[in-house]
Formats: structure tokens, C-alpha cells, sequence
């Protein structure tokens, strides 16, 4: 049989606990939100607006001329399978797929009307 001391004593010890894992739960809580905003998921090609699509190729555009303009200025320096490693890595960029897809398929389309109105 349970004593009322000992009742007593359970429930200070049952509060102690709760306490402890709250406070040791909202110290976590304050820690991982932060740690999250950290890490940066890729966004799927559905998320994109028609705005950050259009930015973000025209900007594409740009660094790979950057990047081939600097590589064709140490052409006369390196080695040709290095040249060719690196031409191939400024196009396959990660960052960079989706925005060359967009690319050739615009240039694509370009090729096909230029040959369709070759009459």
C-alpha cells in the first residue's frame, strides 16, 4: 500500500522529469530550426516561376561565356584532354542542366523553323 508521503514523492519526481524533458525538448527546439535553414533542398523544375526560369538561363548564358572566354585564354597552356575535361564540366555543371536543357530546346526549335521555311 502506498503511503501518502510516498504519493507525494512520486508526483515531485514525475514533475521533475517532465520539466527536465521540457526544457531539454525546447533547447533542441531552439537548435534544430537553425540548422535547417542551413541546408538548402534543390528545387524541383515545377517550383520555378516563368520569371526565375528566364533570369536564371539568361544568367547561365552568361557564366558559361564567362567560363569558356577564360579556358580559351589558357587554351595554348594545357594539355588537349584537360581542355576538353574542362569544356565538358562547364556544360555539365549541376547547377547548370536544367538551364542548358532549356537552352537546346530552344535552339532546337530555332533549327527547325530556319529549316522549314528552306524551301
Amino acid at each position: 500500500m502506498e503511503t501518502p508521503n510516498n504519493n507525494s514523492e512520486n508526483i515531485d519526481v514525475q514533475k521533475y522529469i517532465e520539466e527536465n524533458i521540457e526544457k531539454k525538448l525546447n533547447q533542441l527546439f531552439e537548435v534544430l530550426p537553425k540548422k535547417f535553414d542551413d541546408i538548402k533542398t534543390p528545387k524541383m523544375i515545377y517550383e520555378y516561376t516563368i520569371s526565375e526560369l528566364y533570369t536564371n538561363t539568361i544568367q547561365t548564358i552568361i557564366d558559361i561565356l564567362n567560363d569558356l572566354t577564360a579556358l580559351y585564354a589558357e587554351r595554348k597552356y594545357i594539355y588537349n584532354q584537360v581542355f576538353r575535361e574542362r569544356l565538358f564540366n562547364i556544360f555539365l555543371k549541376d547547377e547548370r542542366k536544367i538551364y542548358i536543357g532549356i537552352v537546346l530546346v530552344i535552339f532546337s526549335f530555332i533549327l527547325y523553323f530556319i529549316d522549314g521555311s528552306d524551301v
